[in-house]
């Protein structure tokens, strides 16, 4: 039977697929948010990334680039960071996580929002690009936060005898208001019960006062503001303050 050049080109075509290769097909890529707010490692504000990226057939190494993108309130697009760059290389495995990331914002105007874009990249001995793969991260909603500080001691003869008054500057140096929130004292041993602020504005400063017996020599003060954790803050790590106990 006589084939048509059509049967024929067919045929070939089918028998010329089935011999090629099929083709790598990129694995998984992903970015994923690990951290919205208060990072754990810095105690503050900003937002970790992690990567992750799978094996492509011929690949000898394998690289991703991060770059942090934001969009203010207000905006309809996110815009890329300035120096946010950040890119990592090694050679291929099976699966590749790199992470987290880190981008601290310690100095928040005003609410925006900040996802991770990556771009993953495998390349092949020669370093030629096999693929290329864009990815972005859900979005993180971040506002300027609280931070407040006891920054000063001053003291007083109590108003009877055997007592003190123990007066603590207390600071918010963020760019939010604080809520209500309670300052702690402990004098050497013994803790005092503790004193209620019922607010305090972005950049104002308030004195809280304690009475309470003389400390003797040697003893430690310790002044803590918000010590459970009311107020979220942009940093953490200063909201004790210890002191000498001061000369009579």
């Amino acid at each position: 039977m006589r084939r048509s050049p059509r049967l024929l080109l067919a045929t070939a075509t089918a028998l010329a697929a089935a011999a090629a290769p099929a083709p790598a097909l990129a694995a998984d890529a992903r970015v994923s948010v690990d951290e919205c707010g208060v990072v754990t490692a810095k105690r503050l504000t900003g937002v970790t990334f992690s990567g992750e990226m799978g094996y492509v057939d011929g690949a000898a190494s394998m690289a991703m680039r991060f770059e942090l993108l934001s969009r203010p309130a207000g905006d309809s697009a996110f815009q890329r960071v300035p120096g946010t760059d950040d890119s990592v290389r090694r050679r291929a495995v099976r699966l590749y996580r790199y992470g987290p990331r880190t981008f601290v914002l310690p100095d928040l105007n005003s609410a925006a929002e900040y996802r991770a874009q990556i771009t993953f990249r495998w390349y092949d001995r020669s370093g030629r690009v096999l693929r290329s793969e864009r990815r972005r991260s859900d979005v993180c909603r971040l506002a300027p936060l609280a931070d407040l500080s006891p920054e000063a001691l001053a003291t007083t003869v109590g108003p009877q005898p055997g007592l003190m008054t123990y007066a603590v500057a207390v600071r918010n140096h963020g760019r939010a208001d604080a809520g209500a929130f309670d300052v702690a004292l402990r004098i050497g041993g013994e803790r005092r019960p503790p004193v209620t602020v019922t607010g305090l504005a972005a950049g104002e400063t308030r004195s809280v006062s304690f009475v309470a017996p003389r400390c003797a020599p040697g003893e430690v003060l310790r002044f803590e503001v918000d010590p459970d954790g009311r107020v979220g803050e942009a940093d953490e790590d200063d909201n004790v303050l210890s002191v000498a106990c001061p000369a009579a």
